[in-house]
């Protein structure tokens, strides 16, 4: 219930942009986070993340890392600077080894181009209406264990229908009981949001969720599932 409320109770709403987050932890406590964080008027900052290991430990991480990304975020300040402090702090207090994989977009409403970081994390994915899709590729390494690292912000232009899809390896590496080498994968996940596109963003979440606990048959996952939806009008 307290790790709960480090988590958004409401999805925002941002001009042209719909957008929806769903987190299910497989224990009582996980490593996944995702947030909304207000930056201005006009600018939205979407955040998920992955903390290695499980339980309690990764819980106390992921709040060590959501603290000290709001408090560091800022309208003036670059991503690539505040990600270079982020991986500074968990490196330097990291006793037992652990590290952070994140991606961060800023959604500006004024026009049609995103901006994002990654730090070692799943690359996210955009979703055209002719039923192609796209990865954003560019990533850095993940925070917490490498001092010193460089990070850089990317930009990428997205149009009306497109559908961005923010996720964690547990939505991806979700496994069947009578298949463990078999995972759900990058091309169910992407059929599935193609054949359920008329879907609000929420329910989007959900449905996506629903169907990697059906491709799993209901058995307990070894990882925590977080995904985000947005959708561009």
């Amino acid at each position: 219930r307290v790790q709960q409320t480090l988590l958004p109770t409401n999805d925002p709403t941002l001009g042209h942009y719909e957008i929806a987050g769903l987190n299910h932890p497989t224990a009582e406590v996980g490593g996944d986070y995702f947030d909304f964080i207000k930056i201005s008027e006009n600018r939205l900052g979407i955040v998920i993340a992955d903390v290695s290991g499980k339980g309690v430990p990764a819980a106390l991480i992921m709040a060590s890392f959501r603290a000290s990304l709001r408090a560091q975020l800022c309208s003036e300040c670059s991503l690539s600077k505040t990600f270079y402090q982020m991986n500074e702090l968990l490196r330097q207090n990291n006793f037992l080894d652990q590290f952070v994989t994140a991606v961060y977009l800023d959604l500006d409403q004024s026009n049609y181009t995103i901006s994002y970081l990654n730090a070692g994390h799943n690359r996210p994915l955009i979703l055209h209406s002719d039923g192609s899709y796209e990865t954003l590729s560019a990533a850095d390494l993940l925070l917490g264990l490498f001092p010193m690292q460089q990070y850089q912000q990317y930009s990428h232009p997205v149009k009306s229908g497109d559908i961005i899809l923010l996720y964690t390896d547990g939505i991806t590496e979700s496994t069947p009981i009578e298949s463990l080498e078999e995972e759900f994968g990058i091309e169910r996940l992407v059929e599935t949001v193609k054949t359920y596109s008329y879907l609000t963003a929420k329910e989007l979440t959900k449905v996506i969720y629903k169907t990697v606990r059906e491709f799993s048959g209901n058995t307990i996952q070894s990882d925590d599932c977080t995904i985000i939806v947005i959708k561009v009008a």
